[in-house]
């Protein structure tokens, strides 16, 4: 689970994050995937790291 409290919000934390994830991910010949509630607002962080999204729930 990732969540970043509001204090530390859009200030670039969770795109460093993701950012580590998805190197790490690419080192090790692994994907990343994610499961997001519909309507949570880090969706928008999500796309913007090229996420796509396969289903909705």
């Amino acid at each position: 689970m990732l969540y970043i409290i509001p204090y530390f919000q859009n200030k670039g934390i969770g795109t460093t994050i993701i950012d580590n994830i998805k190197h790490l991910a690419l080192t090790q010949r692994k994907s990343v995937r994610l499961k997001v509630i519909d309507g949570n607002p880090a969706s928008r962080l999500y796309k913007k790291h090229e996420f796509i999204i396969n289903s909705h729930k």
